[in-house]
Parts: C-alpha cells; sequence; structure tokens
C-alpha cells in the first residue's frame, strides 16, 4: 500500500529549502517546477504517489510557505513584491 508518510520519508522527511519537518506543511513537488496534473488530465493520489517513488530524483518536498513564496517569485520579481508589502504597512 503506497501511502503519503512513506513518500515523504523517502523524499527527505523537511523542507529543501527552509529545512521545516512539520510533515502536515510539506509539498511533494517537481523540481523542474512543472504544475501536478489537473481537472480531466489528474490521476489519482495513489497513482501520484507512485509516480513520485518510481522518480524520487525529479520530486522535492518544499513547506507551504516556501512553495508560495517561490510560486510567487515566479509570477513577480523578489523586488517588485517587497516593494508592495512596504506599501501596505
Amino acid at each position: 500500500m503506497t501511502n503519503r508518510l512513506d513518500t515523504v520519508r523517502m523524499l527527505g522527511d523537511r523542507c529543501d529549502i527552509c529545512g521545516i519537518e512539520e510533515i502536515r506543511v510539506l509539498h511533494m513537488v517537481k523540481r523542474d517546477g512543472t504544475p501536478q496534473p489537473r481537472g480531466k488530465f489528474r490521476v489519482p493520489y495513489t497513482d501520484w504517489l507512485l509516480l513520485i517513488r518510481d522518480n524520487l530524483d525529479d520530486f522535492r518536498l518544499v513547506c507551504s510557505n516556501c512553495h508560495w513564496l517561490e510560486t510567487q517569485n515566479k509570477k513577480q520579481p523578489r523586488s517588485t513584491l517587497a516593494a508592495g508589502v512596504r506599501a501596505v504597512r
């Protein structure tokens, strides 16, 4: 049986960016940044875990905060984000 906990352990049990070890906030993402299939192309979760296990070198663990920041930095340069945050304060 494939389960998330075993797959997370195989990927190293911690965020690749900040090192947090709280399993509840860890996301399994592709190293190349391509998104997980969605909509009609979405695969069942157990099949997704098997895909990760068969291709461990293509995936990594990232916590929800680091994942969000990475996604935002791809959409908008960091300096622009920082300027927007300062303007709100």
